[in-house]
């Protein structure tokens, strides 16, 4: 009997033949040891993505989804296929250096840790960042951590709020324990919700500069990306605060939804209406929202005061609209008092 590999490396895709190659060649240039195994999950691709795989990579395990379940469901599809102790999610968008793989299994050598992120340089400018983690905002927006900064001095592993699922590795055991990707997020904040999660359960969510990998990244809005972020930031808040941390910060919470429906406002009608649709959703979802609430609590082991002090109160603004600047002074200060309000309280 052959031995399980230590790895699972998994890539999603949904119709990214274009991708593919530049993506499972690189995966073949990194040393066999530690051992790993390559499992691609198709989301139900039309444009040969499969066959094109079978026919020049075979030793990548395909595995047909038979619809597109999304970025949660169709990875929570590749942990459940998966033979290796440690599960790494990889977007088929990218390219990975050699050392990419030894160097997300070092950073599991500090303790607690439930997921480590690799660092992310953009494919078409190596030298910025595109993600070294992630901000997350305690109202639940996230941005990536030292975006389009140069990639200069990021030389030491960090601890960070929550994790980019471009690349990451989450021990396959925790993944499960911690209830894997939440399927109704589909896609977008599915990593953010389950780093919440784990950091809830006393877990540690890392970033390491060992571990490089090439992003052809696309600063993409359309009013289906804007319902479904909208839409799982809410459900993400929902789940994961305490109910007297909501309380404490309602305030913070209103002035992001007066803001947020005001963005979808200025964007057009379109816009506008995704972000009522997922409201009305959020709604209609409450009695499911609030089952996965009580599991999510049931693994609470540290407080909320130690969740905000990984959050910030600044509001993430380079993805804002030109007037948001007029609107950053006056909406901070009101952030930064409600955050030290709730984390003195909390």
């Amino acid at each position: 009997m052959m031995a399980s590999p230590k790895a699972s490396i998994i890539v999603l895709n949904w119709n990214g033949k274009h991708y593919l190659k530049d993506c499972l060649s690189s995966i073949a240039e990194i040393p066999r040891e530690p051992s790993f195994e390559c499992i691609m999950v198709d989301n139900g691709s039309t444009d040969g993505s499969v066959e094109y795989v079978e026919k020049n990579f075979k030793w990548v395990r395909v595995v047909r989804s038979g619809e597109n379940l999304g970025y949660a469901g169709g990875n929570n599809l590749g942990a459940r296929e998966a033979k290796g102790e440690f599960l790494i999610f990889l977007n088929y968008d990218t390219r990975v250096e050699k050392n990419w793989l030894s160097g997300l299994l070092d950073a599991f050598k500090e303790n607690r840790i439930a997921a480590v992120q690799s660092k992310v340089l953009f494919d078409n400018d190596s030298s910025k960042i595109n993600t070294f983690g992630t901000d997350t905002h305690v109202t639940g927006l996230t941005v990536c951590k030292h975006i389009f900064k140069e990639d200069k001095g990021l030389e030491k592993t960090e601890e960070v709020s929550g994790f980019s699922g471009s690349s990451v590795m989450i021990p396959k055991r925790l993944f499960f324990e911690l209830g894997g990707f939440d399927d109704d997020f589909f896609l977008y904040l599915e990593d953010t919700d389950f780093g919440w999660r784990a950091t809830l359960a006393g877990h540690r969510i890392l970033a390491t500069p060992k571990s490089i990998i090439y992003h052809k990244y696309k600063l993409k809005m359309n009013p289906k990306i804007f319902m479904y972020n909208e839409r799982n930031r809410q459900v993400m808040i929902l789940k994961n605060y305490s109910a007297k941390s909501l309380a404490l910060l309602f305030p913070s919470l209103f002035l992001m939804e007066i803001f947020t429906h005001a963005y979808a406002l200025y964007l057009g009608p379109s816009f506008l209406l995704a972000k009522l649709s997922g409201d009305f959703w959020v709604l209609g979802t409450l009695p499911r929202i609030s089952e996965k609430r009580s599991i999510a609590q049931k693994l609470r082991k540290i407080s909320d005061k130690k969740i905000l002090e990984k959050f910030v109160f600044n509001l993430p603004i380079y993805r804002a609209p030109w007037f948001a600047k007029y609107f950053e002074l006056p909406f901070n200060l009101l952030f930064r008092a409600n955050y030290s309000l709730a984390i003195l309280f909390s």
